[in-house]
């Protein structure tokens, strides 16, 4: 799910792309090289159709390693996007082949050249962060209740179309970006108890789950928003998917 809020420079364009690749190690809830080779390859063909500059923001369940630098080094060639840094001592996902003792990045951003980024990425918190985090389920605690993926959040200007680069000084139009995997309700009910959740999430947990995640959105006050695992049918009225963000 992708939200974007209007702002004052209406002849500049960006495409926002969310996605979200299975991961892990060849079983059953996972893929294997074949597959993931074949998914990276369809997320290179749909950036192709979008003219204007692009972010690619989402879960890819890849760690570092060698698929990961496959990744990286695929969409720079294929599509010229390049990763965008985050701070390496705060890991924004758990590892995606169910140790969740562990974290690793598997949660990434790419942006085109037309695109000029601001400043540092800013990683969100997992609401166990602090002396009594034990690696698994970071629910309960504001702000970042209900996921277990940390938000990437970066500044960036757009690109005019008359130049195809961000406009200069006080004209230039500077929007915040999030991307954030806020994790089903489906997957909670697979996977619950070993984040120390309930083994099934009901309707009022799941809708109570997505309240705090738009609230912490809120409060971050981004002009973009792309989300990946959202169950669109616990959203209230004024996240609706079909409408701009509120």
């Amino acid at each position: 799910v992708v939200w974007a809020r209007r702002v004052g420079q209406p002849d500049a364009r960006v495409a926002v792309v969310s996605v979200h690749l299975k991961g892990g190690p060849p079983g059953q809830w996972s893929v294997g090289h074949a597959e993931r080779e074949y998914l990276l390859r369809q997320v290179v063909k749909s950036l192709r159709r979008y003219p204007a500059p692009v972010v690619l923001g989402g879960d890819f369940n890849i760690r570092p390693g060698e698929w990961q630098q496959r990744l990286h080094t695929l969409l720079k060639e294929e599509t010229g996007l390049r990763r965008l840094q985050t701070p390496p001592q705060l890991p924004t996902g758990l590892m995606p082949d169910f140790q969740y003792d562990r974290a690793h990045v598997i949660d990434y951003v790419y942006v085109g050249d037309r695109l000029q980024v601001r400043g540092e990425a800013r990683v969100g918190p997992l609401s166990g962060d602090g002396p009594a985090y034990d690696g698994r389920g970071p629910y309960g605690a504001a702000p970042a209740d209900g996921s277990d993926h940390r938000w990437i959040q970066f500044d960036m200007a757009l690109a005019l179309p008359s130049t195809g680069r961000p406009a200069a000084g006080a004209t230039a139009q500077t929007l915040t970006v999030l991307q954030w995997n806020v994790l089903a309700r489906l997957w909670t009910e697979w996977n619950g108890a070993a984040h120390g959740m309930p083994e099934h999430e009901s309707p009022a947990q799941t809708r109570q789950r997505h309240k705090a995640i738009l609230e912490a959105i809120k409060r971050e006050k981004p002009d973009i928003v792309a989300l990946q695992e959202v169950d669109t049918a616990f959203l209230p009225p004024d996240w609706d998917s079909t409408q701009a963000l509120p």
